[in-house]
């Protein structure tokens, strides 16, 4: 997580979360390749299906108990810059509120 860029706004820098990403997969056996050629683009059906993807995953790994104590923004603040665009968690729209 020291690694990752929340604030990345070009694509280089988006370019480096996601070989980050990749080499974490690696890392962990997760033979999912990432396609970042893709991602990078900021394309809605493929972050979609990214995003499908990677819940499945964690539902299969967690037998859909999920986590309920994890602190994203607590996590967010010991990455390379900090904190987050805005104020974390309360500047994203939720689900209940219909932001997705």
């Amino acid at each position: 997580m020291k690694r990752v860029d929340f604030n990345a706004k070009t694509e280089y820098e988006c370019l480096t979360n996601y070989k980050v990403l990749q080499e974490v997969f690696t890392n962990l056996g997760i033979d999912k390749p990432v396609d970042v050629s893709k991602l990078i683009k900021g394309r809605l059906m493929d972050s979609m299906e990214f995003m499908q993807w990677l819940k499945r995953y964690f539902d299969q790994q967690t037998l859909g108990d999920g986590i309920t104590d994890y602190d994203a923004a607590a996590r967010r603040a010991l990455c390379k810059t900090g904190d987050v665009r805005g104020s974390g968690a309360a500047s994203a729209p939720s689900l209940a509120e219909g932001g997705g």
